[in-house]
């Protein structure tokens, strides 16, 4: 039979019977020809080289069927089983225009097309140069955003500029000023961190997916469950994510939730980047000449800055194929911390016949000086 319709072929023979179909020609043809093209390409900010993670692709085939993805790292994004003809693609991404371009899709063929976005607040054209751009607070909270609504759970994402400079570089320090997260500060700095109002022994602290193990030797093994940010340093984190929801993902250990420290990867951005950052840090006791106060005997000894700085590079080789991220970073602070503890009557005395009455004042006075020297790759 022909026109596309199918006949029964029967076959007769000792003990067998059998009927097979037999499909046309225009049928086996309209198996043959279902799309299979294929479309893949990246996302870049020209302005700063960063290529755009998690930003949304939307792929219209010429049949109409319609295709969202996002990108992953290196800005890649790839959609397959598209029909052939020409195709209406369109990206978006927080703080940036949406763009929208037409590509022909061919059967077996894999088509490519890149995309360079632009700020909607800008007004001038972009040019690519060779002028190192610093991405600023605004580029790194888009990035924190477009994060947060890729995750499929209650996610907080932070970006390492989102604060500007920590001069303790201390992760924590970074993270106490976030809703539902509280430090322990009993020294003087931040040293741990506790989700939703459990112990911090109950939150669990990633490096890129991966459990980070730490010693706490202020505390000893009685908090070995408990990670201390005082061994960490902001140099060479590029974001924090802070997921307080448990998912089929996240360790039994971890009730109060995780916290996902990621690192810069070379292969974030199209050309190669070196920055230096020089600083430094004092202290009035410094500047007084008249106190012997400080670390050390005899104070600072006319010393009135502590210097600081660190130098990172980030670059990619042999057309992406070998990249190199590796950061050197020196801090060093002084903090002068004040306390006064109050002693009180809990129970009526003679000499004292008022409950809870105040009946000593203790004022004590500490300095600590803290050096980080941290190097990544």
């Amino acid at each position: 039979m022909l026109g596309g319709t199918a006949a029964f072929v029967i076959s007769l023979g000792a003990n067998i019977f059998a009927v097979t179909p037999a499909l046309s020609n225009s049928a086996i043809s309209n198996s043959v020809s279902a799309p299979s093209g294929q479309l893949s390409g990246k996302v870049l900010d020209p302005r700063t080289g960063d290529y755009l993670l998690n930003a949304v692709v939307r792929v219209t085939d010429s049949q109409g069927a319609q295709r969202t993805v996002s990108t992953s790292e290196g800005g890649q994004f790839r959609v397959a089983g598209l029909a052939e003809g020409r195709a209406k693609v369109s990206v978006q991404y927080t703080g940036y225009a949406s763009q929208s371009a037409e590509v022909q899709i061919r059967n077996n063929e894999a088509a490519h097309i890149d995309f360079a976005l632009v700020r909607s607040d800008s007004t001038e054209a972009v040019t690519v140069d060779d002028v190192v751009v610093v991405a600023s607070a605004r580029d790194a909270d888009a990035r924190a955003i477009m994060a947060q609504r890729q995750s499929m759970n209650i996610t907080e994402v932070l970006s390492a500029e989102s604060y500007g400079d920590i001069g303790d570089t201390n992760p924590a320090e970074f993270l106490k000023y976030m809703p539902g997260i509280d430090t322990d500060g009993t020294n003087g700095t931040a040293i741990s961190v506790s989700l939703r109002g459990m112990p911090s022994s109950y939150t669990t602290v990633t490096v890129n997916g991966m459990n980070f193990v730490s010693a706490d030797a202020n505390t000893g093994a009685g908090s070995a469950r408990t990670f201390s940010f005082e061994s960490m340093s902001l140099v060479g984190i590029d974001s924090i994510e802070i997921e307080k929801t448990v998912s089929a993902d996240v360790d039994a250990n971890a009730p109060a939730g995780r916290i996902d420290i990621r690192t810069k990867r070379a292969f974030n951005r199209q050309k190669p980047q070196l920055v230096v950052e020089l600083s430094g840090a004092t202290h009035e006791n410094m500047w007084d000449d008249n106190v012997n106060t400080g670390p050390g005997s005899g104070g600072w000894r006319g010393q009135r800055f502590l210097p600081n700085g660190q130098i990172s590079y980030s670059g990619s080789f042999l057309n992406n194929r070998l990249g190199l991220s590796a950061s050197l970073g020196r801090s060093d602070t002084y903090i002068e911390r004040e306390q006064l503890t109050v002693s009180r009557n809990y129970e009526p005395t003679a000499a004292s016949p008022d409950p809870l009455g105040i009946t000593a004042l203790e004022h004590s006075q500490t300095q600590r000086q803290t050096t980080r020297n941290s190097l990544n790759f």
